[in-house]
């Protein structure tokens, strides 16, 4: 599960922003890369040290992807966003759900469309 899961998240990340970077870069374009990660990446996660570990990787990516490419006008960043109501968590129990609500300020999840208009 760890390679599978390493692999999807941070492999993938780093491929597909290569790819992109690399097309910018011989086109003469500046621009921005956003690399998407976790709060988890941060903060760490019982049960799911593969993904918190992958998330992590992505941001320490961004900032050298950004440190490399600032030459060509290319920022690179991540966005962190906290727990986000998806399919993922409908296994979690929900008392484990309202915990974690407690912590949140808006006392809710977050939805895909509030962090894609980020």
């Amino acid at each position: 599960e760890w390679d599978a899961v390493i692999g999807c998240h941070l492999t993938g990340t780093f491929i597909f922003t290569q790819l992109v970077s690399r097309a910018m870069v011989e086109a003469g374009v500046g621009g921005s890369l956003v690399n998407t990660g976790s709060i988890l990446g941060k903060a760490g996660c019982d049960g799911c040290v593969h993904y918190a570990a992958a998330k992590a990787g992505i941001t320490a990516l961004s900032k050298s992807i950004a440190r490399a490419l600032t030459q060509y006008g290319i920022r690179c960043n991540t966005v962190l966003p906290g727990y986000t109501s998806t399919p993922l968590l409908d296994v979690v129990p929900e008392s484990a759900m309202e915990w974690i609500k407690g912590l949140i300020p808006f006392g809710r999840l977050g939805t895909v469309e509030e962090i894609a208009a980020v």
